[in-house]
């Protein structure tokens, strides 16, 4: 065949455009590279946010483990006066959770407290399959007010408590039973980092020497 017979051909054949066929393929293989790049930017995100969470637990962990190492440092017995106390123990089942609750010299002064000593409870709560560890203060000098508390962490996979003696560790503790503080207190908190659980603990010498 003559070229320039053939070239009306193709001329034609380009004025044609595409088929159907050759759109819906087309559309196909386009959706299926949008889906693609949209699943691999989802988990990009998603592993983005977990490691923001569990950075931020890190930090919330550390803030906690700071503050209650300067609060243990000022925990407060003297005798078996009412004012002053300082008592902790494990829960038992399911995940460790622990309660603890002292008095404390030099605690930030609370509203309407007469002195410079402030009751201080750590203390687990779950709700909605969550649990959170929670901190309330209140004057332990017979305040009628409801204990200001606050969320110190959330979604935690366990707090436990050790009390040292000068001889061995317990897991719980009266000072009126004892007839005074424990040495040491060790607390830890347990959370989750990067998908994997992580402990975060520190150790807190008291007034005792």
């Amino acid at each position: 065949m003559n070229k320039w017979a053939f070239a009306p051909m193709c001329r034609k054949r380009a004025e044609a455009g595409f088929t159907l066929l050759e759109l819906l393929v087309a559309t196909a293989i386009g959706s299926v590279v949008i889906f693609a790049m949209y699943l691999s930017f989802s988990s990009l995100l998603l592993g983005r946010v977990a490691i923001d969470e569990g950075s931020e637990r890190s930090r919330e962990a550390s803030r906690f483990t700071d503050a209650f190492s300067r609060e243990i440092q000022s925990a407060y017995f003297q005798g078996s006066g009412k004012a002053a106390f300082f008592r902790g123990a494990l829960k038992q089942g399911g995940l460790p959770t622990a309660t603890i609750e002292f008095t404390s010299i030099g605690h930030p002064a609370l509203v309407g407290s007469s002195g410079d000593l402030a009751a201080i409870r750590y203390s687990t709560v779950t709700e909605n399959g969550k649990t959170s560890l929670v901190k309330e203060l209140w004057n332990p000098f017979g305040s009628a007010k409801e204990p200001v508390r606050v969320e110190v962490m959330e979604d935690i996979k366990g707090f436990d408590l050790l009390f040292y003696n000068g001889k061995s560790w317990s897991g719980a503790w009266d000072a009126e039973l004892e007839k005074g503080l424990p040495i040491a207190v060790s607390a830890a908190v347990k959370i989750m980092d990067k998908g994997a659980e992580k402990e975060v603990r520190t150790l807190a010498r008291t007034m005792v020497r």
